[in-house]
């Protein structure tokens, strides 16, 4: 269930001549709808609020107390703008978002114009943007790109959002630089250990957390199902299945 398949050897599994699949239909919008929720989460101090309102200290309810922040006419920056990171795009652009992104390499003029998105390098991407969402799947390449480094680059009133993978993220350089004020905040439904997370996080008030809950949907569910049981049938059948390896 699923589309990532970083914790399987599919290149021994090819070697044995056994499929391995994946359902990248099912997890596509609900991850998207997360990644937007954690994204507003953050911004808008709503796990802040929440847990404030309902704690026994009482929260100042004055005209300048525990400020947040608008995403209209902000920058996201999507790290990985595959499926997911496309459909965060849309939701960024009807919000009034302007979209920036990084990939392995420039998308087609027609899908940029699209979302009206603009392809940045890597380094360009941590400036400019006042979110950065992650939606790249981890790879040798990928692990802990998002280190002490590239937080000492980041605006100091950006947030940091990430569904795709833990291990892009260093998570104690990313709570260092949380409690420093190198970045205003962070929303994160995967982490480095799962299903442990690091204590130094859930000290944090600037972190939104969610159990790696981005296809924790009845629909997704369901569509997941159907999307195992058409990879099982196909596979016998000689039809065309989500494989990858």
């Amino acid at each position: 269930f699923g589309v990532g398949y970083d914790n399987i050897d599919v290149e021994y599994a090819a070697s044995k001549g056994i499929a391995v699949t994946n359902t990248p239909n099912s997890v596509l919008e609900p991850t998207a709808e997360l990644c937007f929720g954690l994204l507003l989460a953050a911004a808008r101090n709503i796990a802040f609020y929440n847990s404030a309102l309902r704690s026994k200290e009482k929260l100042q309810w004055g005209l300048y107390n525990n400020l947040g922040t608008s995403v209209y006419g902000k920058t996201l920056g999507i790290f990985g703008m595959g499926r997911i990171g496309q459909a965060v795009a849309r939701r960024a652009l009807a919000s009034g978002m302007k979209v920036i992104y990084n990939n392995r390499r420039p998308l087609d003029a027609s899908i940029e114009n699209e979302y009206k998105a603009k392809y940045v390098d890597f380094e360009s991407l941590l400036r400019q943007s006042d979110v950065i969402s992650i939606n790249a799947p981890a790879t040798p390449e990928t692990f802990h790109l998002f280190d002490e480094k590239a937080f000492s680059k980041m605006r100091n009133e950006a947030l940091l959002i990430n569904v795709a993978r833990g291990s892009l993220v260093d998570e104690k350089a990313l709570a260092q630089a949380l409690r420093k004020g190198e970045i205003a905040g962070a929303g994160l439904d995967v982490f480095e250990n799962e299903p442990n997370i690091s204590p130094e996080l859930f000290e944090l008030e600037n972190v939104v957390l969610t159990p790696h809950a981005g296809t924790k949907t009845v629909e997704s569910r369901l569509e997941m199902q159907h999307e195992v049981v058409e990879n099982i049938t196909g596979f016998f059948e000689g039809k065309q299945i989500s494989r990858v390896n």
